[in-house]
């Protein structure tokens, strides 16, 4: 698996991050296990999860995390892997509440540090924004993080794009690293934003891709399969009522139009869905999440699959 740089860090990351949202919850311990085996064994080196993950499932907290830990220490493969986490998670119970506060988010880091089984964080994802915290003293909680050796590097995650710019031009202006990624919703197939159920969420749009594009931040790109929006439609088969509302707009008919006029099949639709995302101009990783061994499997296929330049580009300019 080809690797890339993000920019600002020492961090080469494989071209498929590697999502567990699912891990310890719709996917069984014995599941997870066997795709991080597989993606190990792929060529991939970069994982992705958060602190709450599954938390919305009652009962134990940080399943992810737990897990993934214990897959770590039993293969004894942290030096091999680039962990990422994200903290700073507004309680499901009052999402239109912020917790960036530095005791909150120092809560959630030492936790994370903890179940990780791990002394330092390869990349600190901040989950969510609070307006309410200037970013000047959000920077100055993570710088602080940085020193002490816990993470590495950090970056933020569904932050609308002007905080994005006050983030950025404090860091050069005070003369800190910075963020280093943005990770954002983002997909070849363009999403219908006032269809979203969570309105915490931000997506990629065509503001923001210019933002990237001019300033070089690295993205991450979450849902980037769209939970396999362009396969089903290329395999006839059903989209969720979920998908059809988020998914369903004159964009996505034209993409899917050139793929079907092209003859492609389910795997170099996969292909060109994780490339969309690896052509930009600028580091961008997709991060992929999958209900089974078998979609995974696929998914790393489809990167080693030889595809039309030509035909990605007429994607790309169907919106950007």
């Amino acid at each position: 698996m080809n690797k890339m740089t993000l920019k600002g860090s020492n961090l080469q990351v494989s071209e498929l991050c590697l999502g567990t949202a699912a891990y310890g919850g719709d996917l069984t311990a014995e599941a997870a296990r066997d795709q991080l085996n597989y993606y190990y064994e792929a060529g991939g080196n970069f994982i992705d999860t958060a602190h709450i993950y599954n938390d919305w499932i009652p009962g134990e907290k940080s399943r992810s995390e737990k897990l993934i830990g214990s897959w770590l220490k039993d293969r004894g493969l942290r030096n091999h892997l680039i962990l990422a986490t994200k903290g700073g998670h507004p309680d499901f119970a009052s999402m239109d509440k912020g917790r960036l506060t530095p005791a909150e988010l120092r809560k959630d880091l030492e936790e994370s540090l903890s179940y990780l089984g791990t002394d330092v964080i390869d990349l600190y994802i901040l989950h969510r924004d609070d307006i309410l915290h200037p970013v000047g003293e959000i920077l100055a909680f993570l710088e602080e993080q940085v020193k002490k050796g816990e993470i590495r590097y950090y970056g933020f995650s569904n932050w609308k794009k002007e905080r994005l710019e006050a983030a950025l031009e404090y860091a050069e202006k005070h003369g800190l690293k910075g963020f280093v990624t943005n990770q954002l919703m983002w997909s070849m197939a363009k999403v219908n934003e006032d269809k979203v159920a969570d309105k915490t969420l931000v997506s990629m749009d065509s503001d923001t891709y210019r933002f990237h594009r001019e300033n070089g931040l690295s993205a991450m790109a979450y849902m980037s399969m769209a939970k396999g929006y362009f396969t089903k439609r290329i395999s006839d088969k059903s989209l969720s009522k979920e998908q059809a509302l988020m998914y369903t707009n004159d964009i996505n008919d034209r993409r899917f139009k050139i793929l079907k006029e092209a003859g492609a099949s389910a795997l170099e639709v996969t292909a060109y869905t994780l490339k969309f995302i690896l052509a930009a101009p600028f580091s961008a990783v997709p991060i992929a999440s999958f209900s089974s061994l078998s979609q995974l499997e696929d998914a790393v296929k489809g990167l080693e699959l030889k595809i039309s330049e030509e035909l990605l580009k007429e994607l790309i300019n169907c919106e950007y």
